[in-house]
């Protein structure tokens, strides 16, 4: 399931699965210019509701300059003049009064083994009001935050919190956006070199593996796929493969038989 699958950033991790036509997306966005275009581009294997998931409660929407900083929170005039950066992809132009739906309560959606989610700073509300639709989620991936670019918007710690509660557990990071805090004399330092404010990136998120007894075989083969094909932690994949091997699911020559798949990662 993608919340918030606005395609600003391009390739979706679960790409490769959609080409292997090996998973069923379903994806949220309520912004109507880009759920058009998922629409236009999508493949059998997707499907697209217009909903907009969060506490349940209305909203309202903050339309932004640069839709990829649309939220339901204002936006920290604060944050924004200290790192001096997203004054104008950041300007409000327009708001919209609207009703959102806990996660629990869309109904149609089959169960979810993989959640991408990034819907500005709504991430909480959208965990908190949807732990049962969450239940068998094997993975999770969140854009978490380090500055509040948005007001009283949760960070990075508060997502581990709410998250570590419904069973799960940091694993990674897919990546990290970084930037130079520019002032009168920041001119004289190589920006490249020097982007040291951190501010938002995606984290992976698994369910706790340090309880593996609590995974069923389908949920370990589920967070084998994706560990492999989404989020690149082979280990994880290796590790989901012996446990299959140990509760005697899978023959012992299919773990062989996955590394030898993988010459260049050894």
């Amino acid at each position: 399931m993608d919340i918030g699958a606005n395609p600003i950033n391009g390739v979706s991790p679960y790409k490769n699965l959609i080409d292997a036509g090996a998973c069923e997306v379903w994806g949220v966005e309520p912004q109507k210019a880009a759920l058009a275009k998922l629409l236009d581009t999508a493949t059998p294997h997707e499907r697209y509701l217009p909903d907009a998931i969060g506490s349940g409660d209305k909203g309202l929407l903050r339309v932004c300059e640069s839709d990829g900083f649309t939220s339901f929170l204002p936006p920290s005039q604060t944050t924004i003049g200290y790192l001096n950066y997203f004054h104008s992809h950041m300007r409000v132009v327009e708001t919209i009064e609207m009703e959102t739906s806990k996660l629990d309560d869309v109904t149609g959606i089959p169960g979810i083994d993989l959640l991408k989610i990034d819907v500005q700073g709504s991430e909480v509300d959208v965990f908190e009001g949807g732990a049962a639709s969450l239940r068998d989620a094997v993975a999770i991936i969140s854009e978490v935050s380090f500055i509040r670019l948005y007001e009283n918007q949760p960070l990075f710690h508060d997502q581990a919190s709410v998250l570590e509660r419904l069973g799960f557990q940091f694993t990674k990071f897919l990546f990290l956006k970084a930037r130079h805090l520019r002032s009168r004399h920041s001119g004289r330092l190589d920006p490249k070199k020097n982007k040291n404010q951190l501010i938002d990136g995606d984290a992976v998120f698994i369910r706790n593996f340090l309880e593996d007894k609590n995974y069923s075989d389908e949920q370990l083969k589920h967070l084998a796929i994706c560990a492999d094909s989404v989020f690149e932690s082979y280990d994880l994949s290796l590790r989901c493969i012996n446990t299959l091997v140990d509760r005697g699911r899978v023959g012992a020559e299919k773990v062989e038989n996955y590394v030898d798949l993988l010459p260049t990662l050894k």
